[in-house]
């Protein structure tokens, strides 16, 4: 049994979108001689040396037909960072102070000791109000997960829909084969989302 375009009717001009998007996507590393153009001063003139180039490069079409993205915590790495490292600055900071106050001898460093509470704000405020921001920061991470959890079940069903989809480039049309459904590249996403 062949695949047909419900449009066109015909199989030579489709391809599923796994493929289009897989051999869509080049990547490589570029090393060897280079000249250029240059302009110092005001005066122009040539020069040349070595250079490496590396990159990655998608097609337009690729893009359009790639798979929706798997939901992701927007508390993801560096907002987690700075928030540990904040929280890590003040309580290094009332340590020193702790140290400082059941030794009564000991010598402190006040400038480093604000210096290090100074910093420690500056994140905490950063990420939303002084010492509300810890209280924020949890609140957030339990929303984000929930979030994502609640998410995870549409985009696993999402990208079910999406590995059994077709391109017709005759008629630039995604298709579904199964029920004869199908849609513009970029409307791709409400597609996915859909019920079939």
């Amino acid at each position: 049994m062949s695949t047909l375009c419900p449009v066109c009717g015909k199989d030579d001009a489709i391809q599923k979108l796994s493929a289009i998007v897989a051999s869509g996507q080049a990547s490589g590393t570029f090393a060897g001689p280079s000249v250029g153009v240059t302009r110092v001063d005001g005066k122009w003139g040539t020069t040349s040396g070595y250079a490496t180039l590396s990159g990655s490069t998608t097609t337009v079409l690729a893009q359009k037909l790639a798979p929706p993205p798997r939901p992701r915590s927007k508390w993801g790495g560096c907002r987690v960072a700075a928030a540990v490292l904040g929280i890590g600055f003040m309580f290094f900071t009332g340590l020193m102070l702790l140290f400082h106050l059941t030794l009564g001898d000991m010598t402190l460093n006040r400038a480093g000791v604000g210096g290090v509470l100074f910093f420690g704000l500056l994140v905490l405020i950063y990420l939303g109000g002084g010492g509300m921001a810890i209280v924020a920061m949890i609140i957030g991470i339990k929303k984000e997960r929930a979030r994502v959890a609640q998410e995870e079940p549409i985009w696993k069903k999402a990208v079910q829909r999406w590995q059994c989809l077709y391109y017709c480039f005759r008629d630039d049309l995604v298709f579904d084969p199964q029920t004869g459904e199908t849609c513009q590249p970029d409307s791709l996403t409400e597609f996915l989302h859909s019920a079939s």
